[in-house]
């Protein structure tokens, strides 16, 4: 079982840091057979936390960023969590049975770590808070992996392309590579951004403004994706022109 530790030692005007939590699994996968889990919380630190468990759903622009919101469709137990130094506790999470069908479905679990009291004759002081965010992934019937490249081009310097995710469960690249190829293909420039989730029936946009001097002599571009399992690639012509007068 893979298992993440979160440190957040970070303090502000010398506020004490919050606390040091290790989580596991860090992304919940549930299915019709087996609707609900265990996701165990530690406290590493040398001070006692208390967390706030909430579901929250998922859904994310061509940006990437993250859009969250209040859900029932999710259940947690129990929704209050308080840790000694050392301490490890369970959470329950589960959904309903109707929750799984045709498409997956993306929630997250958030786990806010709340302001610990004040002890007596301490100054006051501004706490930093810890803050997790788990993925629950609830799977489809009948799982299909359909992740495109879409759009690769280059226009006004600008290369820019689109992952579409046209399968029914979430794709999460490891990272993308975009190289611009000179006429006898070799790299004038590369640009490389770190992979993040596509939700099912999403998209992601990407776009990379080439280096003046390098885009003159831009003939093409190579834009390659990299899973856990397979890679993704795709080339297109450069039109003359492209970079702009």
């Amino acid at each position: 079982m893979r298992r993440a530790r979160i440190l957040y030692a970070a303090a502000l005007l010398a506020g004490p840091a919050s606390a040091a939590i290790e989580v596991s699994p860090i992304r919940i996968e549930l299915t019709r057979a087996t609707p609900n889990t265990l996701v165990v919380l530690t406290n590493s630190g040398a001070e006692e936390a208390r967390f706030e468990l909430r579901p929250v759903t998922w859904k994310q622009d061509e940006s990437g960023k993250m859009q969250l919101d209040n859900t029932k469709d999710v259940f947690v137990y129990p929704p209050l969590l308080t840790l000694k130094p050392g301490e490890r506790r369970n959470v329950r999470v589960a959904v309903e049975p109707a929750l799984f069908g045709q498409v997956e479905r993306t929630y997250r679990l958030v786990a806010q770590e709340l302001p610990r009291a004040p002890r007596a004759g301490e100054p006051r002081q501004v706490q930093v808070l810890a803050r997790l965010s788990i993925p629950i992934l609830v799977a489809p019937e009948h799982p299909k992996d359909d992740l495109r490249i879409e759009g690769l081009g280059l226009a006004d310097g600008r290369a820019s392309l689109e992952l579409v995710n046209a399968g029914n469960v979430a794709q999460r690249p490891l990272d993308v590579v975009v190289e611009a190829l000179d006429a006898a293909g070799t790299a004038v420039a590369r640009e490389r951004w770190d992979g993040w989730y596509v939700l099912a029936g999403g998209r992601r946009a990407y776009a990379w403004p080439i280096p003046a001097a390098a885009c003159k002599s831009v003939a093409s571009l190579k834009v390659e994706v990299r899973l856990e399992k397979r890679v993704l690639a795709a080339t297109a012509a450069a039109a003359r022109g492209a970079c702009g007068s």
